[in-house]
């Protein structure tokens, strides 16, 4: 006899939004990560340092989602239901550029603090 209760839910024909959870927590990351630019003190250089490295891990984030998206999630709506990941396509391409996927990102190519450090 099992001790798991399977509740009896709904059956329903409404689409599974597999897209809502994971892009709030995207637009979470992208939002504290603004806050923390905007409050940065550039004369603490241990808090560029931190905010910078924030930075940094939000692109390669936000980069490998897109891969994931297009390598994994895209493919399989579409030979499940053909039409439905190129609907999605035009919203998403924005970030899905090789700068935007570019490796560069998870290493600083400059020492913060210094003169020569990246400004964008």
């Amino acid at each position: 006899m099992s001790h798991y209760h399977t509740p009896n839910l709904p059956q329903t024909d409404a689409p599974v939004d597999i897209y809502r959870r994971i892009h709030k927590a995207l637009r979470y990351c992208m939002s504290d990560t603004l806050a923390r630019v905007s409050r940065l003190d550039i004369g603490d250089r241990g808090e560029v340092i931190a905010v910078l490295a924030q930075v940094r891990e939000m692109a390669v984030l936000c980069a490998t989602h897109v891969a994931h998206e297009d390598t994994f999630v895209h493919p399989a709506m579409e030979a499940r239901f053909p039409g439905t990941a190129k609907a999605t396509a035009p919203s998403m391409r924005i970030t899905s550029t090789p700068a935007a996927r570019s490796s560069r990102w998870a290493t600083p190519s400059t020492t913060p603090g210094k003169k020569t450090a990246r400004r964008w």
